[in-house]
């Protein structure tokens, strides 16, 4: 029998599959024993037989919920094993229903509670509901090689493709991904070298960007890796986090970890996937307790003076996970929020640059020569 935990409207469900007889119900009893809380909803709907020391074990972890004031809600409910439930007896004794939306609906809601989960990997991670969903702003350039000048004060948090440089021409002969933290950006060349600039100016400090994801927001969803994790289990489990419908669904995930004893901030979408794994990396361990939020994790790093973005090995062992996820996410405009600049003539980049340093606050500038 296979035995994996779902989340749905921020609930986990127990999904069970396949044959729950005796050698069935020892795991169920091994995993409900490793679980610090079991999902109240369970999915039934993949069981094909039920023994009698299935059903045991169903009561017995009937019996944890109910000690701690919860009870079953079971959903997927076959004719075969309604049957099978009839004749023990437990038709009337759990509560079942059509659908999964039914069955959350009778839940009342305790935000900040951690719960248990299992991911796709078969790790376990503690669960809560998040306080702010991650937003997503994407800068791009007006064709597939064009490079446009965008601030580290626009930029903010953000991963991207770009390059420094005095031109789009030198940042492109240079160009790879970036992590910018707002007031430092940290580049890896599609050659392997590292660049590295800091400000504190953000608003007169240009990265060109062929584009780029801004990331704000805590996450609707907060995960715990309890042990250690690969980042090929992480990248599964990312996957095993959504629940969307649509064809094609969508995601960011802001990561803080430790990697080789030093901390290590991730962020990955549906549109980075298939990219090899990079991080900001420090030289120093995570704090005690972890990061907070993922804002707090980049306020650390980024006092770091070894802080470097670097390629990550998809079997790289990951420690202290904390994971801040939002799935089906919208990507805002960040082109449309940038200073427009209206003139007759074509500006030397010069020019521009020195004007969006200056009106960094306005929408829009219009120049005029004067006679």
């Amino acid at each position: 029998m296979d035995i994996c935990t779902n989340l749905a409207m921020e609930e986990p469900i127990l999904m069970l599959t396949g044959r729950l007889d005796g050698d069935g119900a020892t795991t169920l009893d091994t995993w409900c024993a490793q679980q610090a809380a079991l999902p109240m909803i369970w999915d039934v709907a993949g069981l094909t037989f039920v023994s009698s020391a299935g059903i045991r074990s169903l009561l017995k972890y009937d019996r944890h919920l109910r000690a701690k004031g919860q009870q079953p809600k079971v959903i997927g409910l076959t004719p075969i094993i309604r049957d099978m439930l009839n004749i023990a007896g437990l038709l009337d004794h759990w509560s079942f229903y059509p659908s999964i939306a039914d069955a959350i609906a009778t839940i009342p809601k305790q935000p900040g509670d951690w719960l248990s989960v299992t991911g796709t990997s078969g790790q376990t991670y503690g669960y809560r509901k998040g306080d702010l969903p991650l937003q997503v702003t994407r800068f791009k350039g007006e064709t597939e090689s064009d490079f446009i000048p965008v601030s580290l004060r626009e930029l903010g948090v953000s991963i991207g493709v770009g390059g420094l440089g005095s031109n789009a021409e030198e940042a492109r002969e240079n160009a790879g991904m970036f992590f910018s933290t707002g007031e430092l950006v940290t580049l890896l060349t599609h050659t392997g070298n590292r660049d590295f600039m800091h400000t504190v100016a953000p608003e007169r400090t240009f990265v060109f960007v062929n584009w780029a994801l801004r990331v704000s927001g805590e996450g609707s969803h907060v995960y715990d890796g309890a042990t250690e994790l690969t980042l090929d289990a992480i990248k599964d489990d990312l996957h095993g986090f959504q629940h969307s419908n649509t064809i094609e669904p969508s995601f960011i995930a802001c990561i803080s970890c430790e990697i080789d004893n030093k901390h290590t901030l991730i962020v990955r979408t549906s549109s980075t996937e298939k990219m090899p794994w990079t991080g900001l990396q420090g030289n120093q361990p995570l704090p005690p307790g972890g990061m907070p939020s993922f804002a707090a994790a980049v306020d650390v790093l980024k006092t770091d003076e070894d802080v470097a973005f670097i390629p990550l090995d998809n079997a790289a062992i990951v420690t202290k996970l904390r994971i801040w996820f939002n799935e089906d996410v919208a990507l805002q405009d960040g082109n449309a929020e940038r200073l427009v600049i209206e003139a007759a003539e074509d500006l030397p980049l010069e020019w521009e640059l020195i004007i969006r340093s200056i009106f960094a606050e306005a929408s829009r500038v219009c120049l005029k020569r004067l006679t």
